[in-house]
C-alpha cells in the first residue's frame, strides 16, 4: 500500500521499502553519521549495516518506509525508450524497545531521517503519519534470547523516539526537533545527561513516548 502526498508543488509517495531502496537509504543516513551528532556511529556505515536492520524490521513484522519522488521521464539515446526515475527523500522504521525480553513487547522505537536537501517540505509529517497508521494496525513477532521457538505476537501501544541533544552546540534545533515530535503528540518524558560522546563534544540523550490508543 502507498500513499501520495504534495509538497511545495512536488509530489512524493510513502510505500514500504524494498532491497533496492537500501542504497540510497544508506546515502541519507551516512550523511547524519559523518556530519552530524544526530547519529552516534563514529565510522562511515556500509550496507550491511542498513540490510541487516531492514530484514531485522521485515522479520519482526514491523513498517520499514520510505518516501519517493514521483517518477519522471528520462529519455536516452534510444527515441523510442525512456526510464521512469525515482528518488528516496527519506524513511521511517520501527524496532523492539528491547528485542529479547517479551516483556518489553508492547513498545517500540522509531528512526526517521530524511535527505538533507528534502528536509521541512512535509516529507518528515507524511513518513511520520503513516508510520503510527502502521504501527496501530500492525502485530509485531517478539521471542526471548535463547528462547526461539517460544514465538508471540504483539500488538504495540508505546512509541518511543530516542533523539540526541548536542545541547552547547544545536541548542535551538534540538528543541525545534522536541517541538516537532510534540505535534504528533509525543511528551518528553526523560533525559540522560552526557551520555554519547562525538566530535570531542559530550551529548544528552532525550526520550519521547507516544501512547497508541
Amino acid at each position: 500500500m502507498s500513499t501520495t502526498s504534495k509538497h511545495l508543488a512536488s509530489a512524493f509517495t510513502i510505500r514500504p521499502a524494498t532491497d533496492a531502496d537500501l542504497p540510497s537509504i544508506l546515502t541519507i543516513y551516512k550523511h547524519y553519521v559523518l556530519n552530524t551528532t544526530i547519529a552516534f556511529l563514529i565510522h562511515e556505515p556500509h550496507l550491511s549495516y542498513i540490510s541487516e536492520r531492514y530484514e531485522a524490521t521485515k522479520t519482526r513484522g514491523l513498517p520499514y518506509l520510505v518516501a519517493v519522488s514521483e517518477p519522471k521521464s528520462t529519455s536516452t539515446s534510444d527515441p523510442d525508450s525512456t526510464t521512469k526515475e525515482t528518488e528516496v527523500l527519506g524513511y521511517a522504521h520501527a524496532s523492539p524497545f528491547k528485542p529479547t525480553m517479551i516483556g518489553y513487547a508492547p513498545s517500540v522505537e522509531i528512526t526517521i531521517f530524511l535527505a538533507p536537501a528534502h528536509t521541512a517540505m512535509g516529507v518528515g509529517s507524511a513518513l511520520m503519519t503513516r508510520l503510527l497508521d502502521d504501527l496501530r494496525a500492525c502485530k509485531h513477532v517478539n521471542w526471548e534470547a535463547g528462547h526461539d521457538e517460544k514465538v508471540e505476537e504483539h500488538a504495540v501501544r508505546n512509541v518511543f523516539a530516542v533523539m540526541s541533544q548536542d545541547v552547547g552546540r544545536e541548542g535551538a534545533r534540538g528543541e525545534e526537533a522536541v517541538a516537532w515530535y510534540q505535534r504528533f503528540g509525543f511528551r518528553l518524558v526523560g533525559r540522560m545527561e552526557k551520555v554519547g560522546c562525538k566530535f570531542g563534544r559530550e551529548i544528552d540523550v532525550v526520550y519521547l513516548q507516544k501512547r497508541l490508543e
